[in-house]
């Protein structure tokens, strides 16, 4: 296990997993979805209702729980300290996706990465530093792909480089 780039983010991303009221169990999957529809198709209820996600109530607590299924592939060379989180960080991802109505296409990216930083707000990780890297990590990463058709293989490098040079100089120089 490596360290994590930003312990404080980490702890948002599991917390956001683990709320009194939901919990969000992340599924990995060898093919993640490729759209919105087919997120809410792999989540959907036992009808199949695409709109009604397949919500079940935890035995004893009254949480209702999420499966959540996440794409296992390009998960070692993030600014998690395990595949493990970057799984936890892609099911909180889609579960966004799913809340706001968000397409894959770039501008529901942009919607689900601003819902991200929301979140930080009132938690360990909401300062300057760990904004930057949340914002490279999401809104970094979908410009690295407009720009260059493809994600960055290294993943927490990218960010670093967001960190050091800004996130637009970042993804023109490309490379990673």
């Amino acid at each position: 296990m490596r360290k994590a780039l930003s312990p404080r983010l980490e702890a948002v991303v599991l917390a956001a997993l683990d709320s009194p009221l939901l919990m969000i169990e992340p599924i990995p999957v060898d093919r993640g979805p490729e759209d919105l529809e087919e997120l809410l198709e792999l989540t959907a209820d036992e009808s199949g209702d695409p709109w009604t996600p397949g919500w079940a109530r935890e035995v004893g607590t009254g949480r209702q729980v999420l499966r959540m299924p996440v794409w296992i592939g390009a998960s070692k060379r993030t600014i998690w300290s395990s595949p493990t989180v970057n799984y936890a960080f892609r099911a909180w991802h889609d579960h966004l996706h799913i809340l706001h109505c968000a397409g894959f296409d770039p501008s529901g990216e942009f919607i689900v990465a601003k819902a991200h930083e929301r979140a930080l707000r009132g938690t360990e990780a909401d300062n300057p530093g760990d904004r930057l890297i949340l914002r490279a990590e999401t809104q970094g990463q979908i410009l690295y792909h407009q720009r260059w058709d493809r994600f960055p293989t290294d993943q927490r490098a990218f960010v670093v480089r967001c960190v050091r040079k800004g996130i637009l100089a970042s993804v023109e120089e490309g490379g990673l």
